[in-house]
């Protein structure tokens, strides 16, 4: 969801259509992106708002991961296309975790 407001976004601001395979909710790697975004806001939201440390480096390993593997899916299906498209998965993560970090902030803050 935020991936697709993220490249919403891009869009709008240049007036440029993105083609977007990911959006496709028909493809099965849709499912599994949409999962692992999902599992993504919520672990990091428990290491938040539990106080380990570390917490920075992880994010920022992942980021690193989930930026290599969209750099590698895309490099040989959408030629010309495959920086923006691993950029705005490596925008789509920071976004992601910056829920993340809010939420672990909020719920560290409780009463």
């Amino acid at each position: 969801i935020i991936r697709n407001r993220v490249i919403s976004s891009i869009e709008k601001a240049t007036g440029v259509s993105v083609e977007d395979p990911w959006r496709d909710p028909n493809a099965p790697h849709w499912f599994v992106a949409e999962l692992a975004g999902l599992v993504e806001r919520i672990f990091f939201t428990i290491v938040v708002a539990t106080g380990l440390t570390g917490v920075a480096p992880a994010m920022i390993a992942w980021i690193g991961i989930k930026g290599i593997v969209h750099w590698q899916v895309f490099k040989e299906d959408l030629g010309n296309q495959k920086i923006a498209f691993s950029f705005i998965g490596v925008l789509g993560t920071m976004v992601s975790l910056l829920v993340a970090i809010a939420c672990g902030v909020y719920l560290k803050n409780l009463p």
